[in-house]
């Protein structure tokens, strides 16, 4: 059954897409064309969304589940995404310069290739994952623990890793 959702942008209020929708996973990937810059989408579910190439820089993305989500080629440049979950989430090549990922999960995942510089992901648990030919210049994993992760050919330049926990992360080629 359709209801009404409205998407605004959470900086001034204006509305982005106003609608009659299944649920707001339906409505975005309806209209992932349209820029979804500092959307409000605090807590949304959007787990097995199909959004590649989604422009949702600025976003407030905190606690959404991203999980099974195709977020490839998508810009997330400065978004909020603490606490969010991103089991098994396609990230190739996504760009999430300046990102808060703060206390992310991020597990079985692709984020081969993905934009990472300065940002956050203080307290995040990435387990499983793929991330490689990442460019994390300049960010932050204070007290992440990073597992079984393949991190080859990175960019890791200036990258704060104190206090992170790192085990069975594959570095081979990696700039630190």
């Amino acid at each position: 059954m359709a209801t009404n959702i409205e998407i605004k942008n959470r900086n001034t209020n204006e509305v982005i897409v106003s609608g009659e929708y299944e649920s707001v996973k339906d409505c975005i990937q309806q209209n992932k064309q349209l820029s979804f810059t500092s959307a409000d989408l605090n807590s949304v579910d959007l787990s097995g969304a199909t959004i590649s190439h989604i422009n949702l820089a600025g976003a407030d993305l905190r606690s959404v589940n991203f999980s099974k989500a195709d977020l490839s080629r998508a810009n997330l440049a400065g978004a909020l995404l603490q606490n969010s979950n991103m089991t098994s989430a396609a990230l190739p090549n996504a760009n999430l310069a300046g990102a808060n990922l703060d206390g992310v999960k991020i597990d079985s995942a692709n984020l081969n290739q993905t934009n990472l510089p300065g940002t956050n992901l203080s307290n995040a648990v990435i387990t499983d994952t793929y991330m490689i030919a990442v460019n994390m210049t300049g960010g932050n994993v204070l007290d992440a623990e990073i597992s079984n992760t393949h991190m080859d050919k990175s960019n890791l330049i200036d990258t704060d890793l104190k206090l992170a926990t790192l085990s069975s992360v594959a570095l081979s080629s990696t700039n630190i």
